[in-house]
Parts: C-alpha cells; structure tokens; sequence
C-alpha cells in the first residue's frame, strides 16, 4: 500500500494521464520529503524560524514607505536557509500553513510594537501562497488577528505572485475581493516573471503592482535593455496603480527606474534584509 501510494504520489506530480510504477528510487525521493516536513514540524517548535525585514523606498521623496517581511530558517545544521530552499516543499507538503500563520502571528506583534513607538502608519508586507490564500478560513484567520492586536487592517500587506492569481482565477476574485473588503492591501507580485492576462489583472482589487526581480535584473542603460521594465511600469499606469521594483541593486538600475515612473524600489541598492532593531534605527533616521 505504501509503494502504491508513492506510485500515484508520482503521477499526480508528473501531471494528468501520467501512469509510474514504484521503484526504490522513487521510495527515497518521498522518504527524503518525509523527513524535510518532519525537520520543518521541529523548526516550528523549536523556534528555529525567524523575520528578517526590507524597507522599501519612494523614488520621489525618499522615504521608507513600508516593510516586506522575510522568512527565514536557522537549520541546525545547514545554517541559515533562505525561503526559496524550503518554501516550494512547504507548499507541497503543506507546512507553508502553519508557517504562514507563524509569520502572520510575529508580524502582528511587531505592528503593535510599532504602534506603540507612533509608527502606525507604516505597513508590513507578508507573502500569501496560492495554497494559504485557497483555504476556506483563510480571511477570517486575518481578521481574527488584527482584532486580537487592536491593528488597523491597512497595516498589513499581502504580496501574492502572478502566477498564483492566475491559476484558478474563477476561485481567486472572490476570496481577493473579500480581503479587500476587509481592508488589507493587496499586490502583484513577480509581475512580468511569467504570463500576464492583463483583462484579469484589470478586474482585481489591487493596490501594488511589484515588478519582478528577473526583470530589474535585464535593466542595463548602456545597451538601453530596460524596455522590458518601461514596458511593465506603462502597465502599471494604465492599471492604475503604483509600481514598486523589487531586486534593485545598482545606482543605475535606480536611476533608470526613476527616469521611467517608477514609483517605489526595494533591494539592496536602498538597503537588504535588516533585523528589527536596524530597522527601527533605519526609522528613526528616516
């Protein structure tokens, strides 16, 4: 029964009409899986996740005009591992729920923190993944802990990539639009990274548009190769909405953004992945 399972565990990846007969290949694969989701089940426990944060900044005024918060794993032993070594295998598994409700649960305490150092009015950033944002309890979740903490619901952001919005669109308007009605902001995220229907992305309730860091990357003004990112930034004006450039890492590539209408950046060409204390000293500077 348990080679059975690994078999149609197989197929089901591979995609429909898929047929694989269990080999001890496959059997290591899903023992490996196994272990990972008993690791990420101690990781919560044993308090080995942490927050690191990245402001981003207006391109007008220069200001810090909010902060994404970024998951992050203290393994025992392969250090410190970032979300793109683990996130894909929570979604799978899914330990990305009760990780995402860890990290709601610590950026609502540190958005209460703020408050309390007059600092209300600055956002944090969480990312939500297609499979937290499918279930059922998904927004009273958040509405429960921004009543628990007193915080405005404008406090807090949610990032959701393109690709995510666009993979069951029939399912994902309504639930986006009840995030909306409840009052927290929403975003494209890794916009231009993939394929875009843009009649879609017109009808839902959005307050961001986050240009993707593949394509800030390709910005290079000597051979004049941003026409990608000038493109995506029209876009964003046609829709209405401000645009942010995630993954700036040069004067130049900032530069150029700002020559085009971009209106916000976040890389490490303003500043990376802070903990809390730099964070409020990068405030107070601010």
């Amino acid at each position: 029964m348990r080679a059975a399972d690994t078999a149609m565990y197989h197929s089901k990846e591979a995609g429909k009409g898929e047929v694989h007969f269990f080999s001890v290949d496959m059997k290591s694969t899903t023992d490996a899986k196994r272990a990972l989701e008993a690791e990420m089940r101690e990781a919560l426990e044993n308090e080995q996740l942490f927050l690191l944060f990245q402001p981003r900044q207006s391109l007008s005024t220069s200001k810090v005009t909010g902060v994404e918060a970024l998951l992050r794993w203290r393994h025992p032993e392969q250090g410190v591992l970032l979300p793109a070594a683990f996130l894909a295998d929570a979604e799978e598994n899914g330990m990305i729920i009760p990780f995402g409700e860890w990290v709601l649960e610590q950026v609502c305490r540190m958005l209460l923190r703020l408050k309390a150092a007059g600092r209300a009015g600055l956002p944090i950033t969480i990312n939500s993944s297609y499979r937290e944002f499918s279930q059922g309890n998904y927004i009273s979740r958040i509405a429960a802990k921004l009543e628990e903490f007193q915080l405005a619901p404008a406090s807090l952001e949610l990032d959701i990539r393109e690709e995510h919005l666009l993979r069951n669109p029939h399912l994902n308007k309504p639930v986006l639009d009840q995030i909306r009605r409840l009052g927290v902001s929403l975003a494209i995220d890794d916009f231009g990274a993939g394929l875009t229907n843009l009649r879609y992305l017109q009808e839902l309730p959005m307050q961001h548009l986050k240009i993707a860091r593949s394509s800030v990357g390709c910005i290079c003004p000597v051979t004049n190769s941003g026409d990608l990112v000038r493109t995506l930034i029209g876009i964003g004006r046609s829709l209405h909405l401000p645009v942010v450039a995630e993954g700036v890492e040069s004067l130049a590539q900032q530069n150029f953004l700002r020559q085009n209408g971009c209106d916000e950046i976040q890389g490490k060409q303003f500043h990376e992945p802070m903990s809390e204390a730099d964070l409020r000293q990068l405030l107070d500077a601010d």
